[in-house]
């Protein structure tokens, strides 16, 4: 995460699961004329996503005063969810297939669902079970 890769930050544009390749300040568009980071083009069309230290994220929301309610991968996060929302019963319905596909996308283990994570933070909530 500290390597020099990173040293511009870990933020990275996705468009149809593929990343934006890295552009450097002189790398320029030819339509824009100037750097225009991947993150800021076409906003609306594209996933973000950046890898995010987590200890360092609980120890000063800690300070905040907040607490650390869950880290989990987000398949669980979702799952659970999905689960606690009653949804099941919902998404079962024959015209909620392509719900459920993008759903499934977002749960496999081995992609998104174990490779990206959830950090539930919370504040001056009594313990909800």
């Amino acid at each position: 995460m500290y390597a020099q890769p990173n040293a511009t930050g870990t933020l990275t544009a996705f468009a149809r699961h593929m990343a934006d390749p890295p552009r450097e300040p002189g790398d320029e568009r030819p339509a824009a004329g100037r750097f225009t980071p991947p993150w800021l083009v076409a906003p609306g069309t594209r996933d973000l996503t950046s890898h995010v230290d987590f200890t360092t994220l609980q120890r000063e929301a800690g300070r905040a005063g907040w607490s650390t309610r869950s880290v989990s991968s987000q398949s669980r996060f979702l799952l659970d969810l999905v689960e606690r929302s009653g949804l099941v019963n919902e998404l079962e319905r024959p015209d909620r297939l392509r719900d459920r596909l993008a759903l499934k996308s977002l749960l496999v283990p081995g992609a998104f669902g174990s490779s990206h994570s959830v950090l539930v933070f919370a504040r001056n909530i009594e313990q909800v079970e």
